[in-house]
This record gives structure tokens, sequence and C-alpha cells, in this order.
């Protein structure tokens, strides 16, 4: 709680979708691993925080690259490749990051895209 859920969040909303963020103090407490890169995005200032964070971006090395997609139900970031449940309708297939937003989708599919 306090200062470290702050800033956890405001790193957090500071990310673009599929972006993993952390601060320079998780870098220097990470050991040395082999799969991640630390990519620094420089000094950044965030409201109610009185000193600027040193952000930066997490990148795993030797993975493949993952295509993201949205489900349409839920609004998740799903990998395309490895999707939970996938749907052909009208021709176009769907992926989604449950079969509960399968069910939610084929109960009204006009709620989530333009039939």
């Amino acid at each position: 709680f306090g200062t470290a859920l702050n800033i956890a969040s405001r790193v957090a909303s500071y990310a673009r979708g599929g972006q993993i963020l952390c601060t320079e103090n998780v870098v220097k407490q990470s050991k040395e691993n082999a799969k991640i890169n630390f990519i620094c995005l420089g000094e950044t200032r965030f409201k109610n925080i009185t000193r600027s964070l040193i952000l930066y971006e997490v990148l795993t090395k030797g993975k493949k690259q993952i295509e993201i997609i949205i489900d349409p139900v839920c609004k998740m970031q799903i990998d395309k490749n490895t999707p939970t449940a996938q749907l052909t309708f009208r021709n176009k297939k769907y992926y989604f990051c449950s079969f509960e937003c399968v069910k939610i989708f084929t109960e009204n599919p006009g709620n989530f895209i333009n039939i």
C-alpha cells in the first residue's frame, strides 16, 4: 500500500497496450537473467510522485513476435496464435480470451460487431 502501490499504478497506466514497464529499482533487484532485456526509456515524472522515475521496458529474448488481437466481448488483448477460443462468424474469424466470451458473443453478436 502507499507509495509503492501509487508508483505501480502510475507506471502501469503509462504503458501502451501489450507493453511491460518497470522502474529502475526493479532492474537493480533483478538477477542477471539471460531471457530478459531491460530497455531504458528515460526519466519520467508522475502526478503525486515527488521524484522522477527512470522507466524501463521489459522484453524477453528469443521469443517469437506475437500478434496481439482484441477479444470483441471483453476487449482483452490476446495472442492471435494462442487464443483460448475462436469462432468463425459470417466468414470472419474472431478470437476470444475465454469460452464465456464466446457464449456472450453468440447470444447477441450485434452487440460486439456491425452485422
